[in-house]
């Protein structure tokens, strides 16, 4: 998935603990928005904010948070998560740029960041690749259309 964005990739970064988090698909700090036959596998949780639209049409193969106790917590551990993967020092490679249309890529695991964004179109696939406790973190990114 790094072709073009992602020159001069290193080695990957080692295991972030992901606590509560490791229920959910996706989470939102603010709103979710679904457009399209999404299909998301995992909780669905959104926090502080309350809303979240567009399920239906799109699926959650399991709980939808709003605002809740659980949504609370993943929000706190994404925080710890995102403040473990982003130290410079620690193991692995360093964070990586990804920017523009990222749909038709393979990434590994890794926390990416842009300098200007990361989009995924509707129609077009991210495949995330590693292993079954792999983490990708794209901070403040907005997602189009998602299949996971």
């Amino acid at each position: 998935m790094c072709v073009a964005f992602c020159a001069g990739l290193q080695a990957q970064q080692a295991p972030v603990p992901l606590n509560s988090l490791v229920t959910f698909g996706v989470l939102g700090g603010s709103t979710v928005t679904n457009v399209g036959l999404t299909t998301v596998t995992g909780n669905l949780g959104v926090a502080p904010g309350t809303a979240i639209t567009g399920f239906p049409p799109g699926i959650v193969i399991g709980a939808i948070d709003d605002d809740n106790s659980a949504a609370i917590t993943a929000q706190a551990d994404l925080t710890t998560a995102y403040n473990n993967a982003a130290t410079p020092s620690r193991p692995g490679s360093p964070p990586i740029t990804a920017n523009g249309d990222l749909g038709g890529l393979i990434l590994p695991p890794g926390l990416y960041v842009a300098s200007s964004s990361m989009l995924v179109n509707i129609g077009e696939t991210l495949t995330l690749n590693g292993p079954a406790n792999a983490v990708w973190i794209f901070p403040g990114w907005e997602l189009a259309d998602h299949q996971r």
